[in-house]
């Protein structure tokens, strides 16, 4: 009995309960952090892995690309950003979308680009696209210059993303230095 009462000493007690603390802790981090992993979507149960290599097949518009994942097309629709619609009646819209996809085109087709999801998005939309950001071999980040090139704007659907205030910076420098559709000029000819 005394030599349990050593052992349970006020002093050894607060060891033992930094102790616990201690590797609950560390418990909650590890567990913590995987589950933060698993939520970022590194796998999907159809092939796409986060992070990995693509071939960027085609073009659909300035926010929606096809890559070849593994001899299947599958559409991605970019994370934090949207563009005009191609079909829009308005001309000068039109003339925006087409300018758009039209620099999508020269940046991103035929090139190798890094798909990575966002697990506050989820991995796909309402129409099965893949939900993603986009990166060249290069470094080139997608998302952000295409919208930084104001081609683009900034689109939160309904939660915040990654990048968002980055991708809301790079709209404020478009509108600064009138690039792209903020510039009155662009596209001009195909309003009238």
């Amino acid at each position: 009995m005394k030599t349990l009462k050593k052992l349970l000493s006020p002093s050894r007690k607060k060891v033992i309960a930094s102790f616990v603390v201690i590797v609950a802790f560390l418990l909650g981090f590890i567990l913590g952090d995987t589950h933060r992993v698993n939520d970022i979507d590194t796998h999907t149960e159809r092939g796409i892995v986060s992070g990995s290599w693509y071939q960027v097949h085609s073009v659909i518009d300035g926010d929606t690309i096809k890559i070849d994942v593994e001899g299947e097309l599958r559409s991605v629709r970019l994370i934090g950003v949207n563009t005009p619609e191609l079909d829009d009646e308005r001309a000068q819209t039109r003339c925006f979308s087409q300018k758009a996809k039209e620099r999508a085109e020269e940046l991103l087709l035929g090139e190798r680009v890094r798909v990575d999801t966002d697990s506050s998005q989820g991995t796909y939309d309402r129409y099965q696209r893949i939900l993603g950001y986009i990166t060249r071999e290069d470094g080139l980040f997608y998302n952000e210059t295409i919208i930084k090139e104001g081609l683009a704007y900034e689109y939160t659907f309904n939660n915040p993303y990654i990048y968002q205030e980055d991708f809301k910076q790079a709209e404020t420098f478009a509108k600064e230095n009138e690039n792209g559709f903020w510039n009155i000029n662009f596209c001009k000819s195909e309003a009238l």
